[in-house]
């Protein structure tokens, strides 16, 4: 059984261009980590909760990974709100996990 983790990305879809104004560091910060941890023998799904590209909700990243975009927005005003504004987005990925058939993950990680 492949060894997996699952990342949840709240304010950037690391396949977005590095040029973008809610781009940059965090972008590469999620991607490298994302090499990285294939390098290790990982895959790893990343939950991204924005993104700007128009593309398939699906999509790979690199040879052991994928990032799965979540439908439910994340405010920008996360910070007011709190930890209910992420209700919506536990929701989705946890459906989105129990879809998968339960696949279990070695480690659950969130970059915000």
């Amino acid at each position: 059984m492949a060894r997996r983790i699952l990342l949840v990305s709240l304010r950037i879809d690391p396949l977005d261009p590095v040029e973008g104004p809610d781009a940059g560091s965090l972008a590469v910060l999620v991607h490298d980590t994302v090499r990285g941890l294939q390098e290790q023998g990982f895959g790893v799904d990343v939950l991204p909760t924005r993104s700007a590209v128009n593309g398939s909700p699906v999509a790979s990243l690199g040879h052991m990974g994928r990032v799965v975009r979540l439908r439910t927005p994340l405010h920008a005003n996360l910070d007011d709100e709190g930890a209910s504004a992420l209700d919506p987005v536990v929701e989705e990925a946890a459906a989105w996990v129990r879809d998968q058939g339960g696949r279990r993950y070695q480690l659950v990680h969130t970059f915000g």
